[in-house]
């Protein structure tokens, strides 16, 4: 947890800097956005990370094989995963090219920080529904 801590901390200082220095840079917009989607991916990380270990625990306590235990995380990570970096990869490029705005902008960052607030909760309906 205090490597997550760490990281987090250098990267909001990274990104205060790079706000401070393009503040007068005509595509702020586009600076804006980036610095919303990095706290936005930190935190669907983060959410998946810990969604990947409550479903992992769930898979380990069922009476199955070592083999098939074994599969079955691997597959379950690749799943999770795949889909959400596909997902991101195509909404991150449709929103730079279609719908990049200060509102948009502003949308971001407050779902991003009501994703975290909400993190626990989203945490456990999402590892109830996986069926393993």
């Amino acid at each position: 947890m205090n490597k997550k801590i760490s990281i987090l901390v250098i990267t909001i200082a990274i990104i205060i800097l790079l706000r401070c220095i393009f503040d007068s840079n005509e595509n702020i917009i586009y600076i804006v956005a980036g610095i919303n989607i990095v706290a936005i991916v930190f935190v669907l990380y983060t959410i998946i990370e810990k969604i990947l270990d409550d479903i992992i625990d769930r898979i380990k306590k069922s009476e199955v094989p070592l083999q098939i235990i074994k599969r079955e995380i691997k597959n379950t990570q690749l799943k999770i995963w795949g889909w959400t970096i596909a997902f991101s990869a195509v909404v991150i490029v449709w929103y730079f090219l279609y719908a990049c705005s200060g509102l948009g902008n502003d949308i971001i960052s407050i779902l991003a920080l009501g994703i975290s607030v909400l993190d626990d909760e989203i945490i456990k309906k999402i590892t109830e529904i996986y069926r393993i």
